[in-house]
């Protein structure tokens, strides 16, 4: 019995300290993904694409991987109006405080694009779904602090995406209309 008890909790303990790829349509979540660049696909009316093995998507969304690569063990974060996912090479890092605006210039898109970001340091990713109508919401912040560099809303109309203009680039997605 001992033994049983013993295993459940160190059981628990791994779980806690490496959570699986989450998934969640309730509650905000921080994560830290040891990384300070990545590439943002805002796709705020969906897409069709196949090409970088994208499955298609009608619903706008986001997805997010470490700078250069599509590749799945690139993969970070995924966002859509009323849900989110992250790798589980993120780690969960709780801190409800409330963000504000980094201070650098702010540029905003609405349009299917790249966003390339290569930030002075580590950053963490904070999501915030919300569904509904009001969608989800995402922030990119300096490390542990309160500083965003970039937010975005996703929202079954009307998404759209704002950086540091310091430390990100919009283009258009390569070999994509």
């Amino acid at each position: 019995m001992k033994w049983g008890l013993a295993a459940a909790s160190a059981a628990l303990v791994a779980l806690v300290a490496h959570p699986p790829a989450a998934e969640s349509r309730t509650g905000s979540v921080r994560v830290a993904c040891k990384t300070r660049a990545v590439d943002v696909y805002f796709w705020p009316r969906g897409h069709r694409v196949r090409k970088y093995g994208f499955p298609a998507r009608k619903a706008p969304h986001l997805q997010i991987y470490r700078r250069g690569s599509v590749a799945s063990k690139s993969f970070l974060i995924f966002l859509s109006p009323g849900s989110y996912n992250y790798t589980n090479t993120c780690d969960n890092t709780p801190n409800p405080a409330p963000t504000t605006w980094g201070g650098g210039p702010k540029k905003t898109i609405v349009a299917t694009r790249r966003v390339r970001c290569a930030f002075p340091s580590l950053v963490q990713i904070k999501l915030l779904p919300q569904g509904g109508r009001s969608g989800s919401a995402l922030r990119i912040l300096r490390g542990a602090s309160a500083k965003e560099m970039l937010r975005a809303r996703i929202k079954p109309t009307g998404s759209s995406l704002a950086f540091d203009s310091r430390y990100c680039r919009a283009t258009r997605v390569p070999g994509v209309k």
